[in-house]
């Protein structure tokens, strides 16, 4: 993977699992079963945007520019999907327990999601750091 790659070269701490990349759309404590007929155009085509820290856990995370992700989002919402953050801001989970300033570079490469997966809440989930 390239992200994965990238980010040992920047000689990251704690990272996650390259098996465990995704981009949640919505963390939903309401069921909606209907969530996964939604039509979706794959792959999808997305770019970094921003570091974050996000959490207690301080997950250091690569914010990205993914309007469709976005897009889709706001459907699941429509279709009754509930979520307890304010926004909606798409990411992937890079990082765990991060200390210091956020890396100064960033990946200039795009980052493609091939799937699309609705799944039951799995509220014993953990990141594996390598």
């Amino acid at each position: 993977m390239w992200l994965h790659k990238w980010m040992e070269q920047q000689n990251i701490k704690e990272m996650v699992d390259a098996k465990d990349y995704h981009c949640t759309v919505v963390y939903s404590t309401t069921s909606v079963p209907e969530v996964k007929d939604i039509s979706i155009d794959l792959p999808m085509k997305t770019s970094f945007k921003e570091w974050k820290v996000f959490g207690d856990d301080k997950m250091l995370v690569a914010t990205l520019n993914a309007p469709e992700a976005v897009k889709l989002f706001d459907q699941t919402i429509k279709a009754g999907a509930v979520s307890d953050y304010p926004s909606y801001v798409p990411h992937i989970s890079l990082a765990l327990h991060y200390e210091g300033e956020l890396p100064e570079k960033e990946p200039k490469f795009s980052i493609w999601f091939e799937k699309f997966k609705v799944a039951p809440l799995d509220e014993d989930f953990q990141y594996n750091d390598e």
